[in-house]
């Protein structure tokens, strides 16, 4: 299997892997037991590997070579842009999850556009 991409850290080839598998192509990881268990050697070994077959060579590099921004997940249905933020759980909610075992309400996840102004849900 060629080598498409390496990285330092595990959570970048992780990310790439995920990014070429929901793209359609079929990724591996090699190196990856070493550099977890063995962590200061990750850049002796040359870091965490990704591999594609041979056929997907030039699709992956497509893939792995798209801005963020022509890959992002949210768009504002509003305005269209993909310059968006995912509401998180403010501070008093979570101490009260934390601290009281509150077993709070399920809550639709919300994000805001960062161009407009507007909120939605996703």
């Amino acid at each position: 299997m060629p080598v498409i991409a390496t990285y330092t850290k595990m959570e970048d080839a992780h990310l790439a892997v995920s990014q070429l598998q929901g793209s359609g192509v079929e990724a591996w990881l090699r190196d990856e037991a070493t550099a977890n268990l063995y962590w200061l050697y990750s850049n002796a070994i040359g870091g965490v590997k990704v591999e594609v077959a041979e056929e997907d060579i030039e699709r992956a590099r497509e893939v792995l070579e798209l801005p963020k921004e022509e890959s992002g997940l949210l768009q504002c249905p509003h305005c269209g842009s993909q310059n968006t933020s995912v509401r998180q759980m403010n501070l008093i909610s979570a101490l009260a999850l934390i601290f009281l075992s509150l077993i709070l309400p399920e809550r639709k996840h919300k994000a805001d556009c960062l161009d407009c102004g507007k909120s939605f849900d996703f």
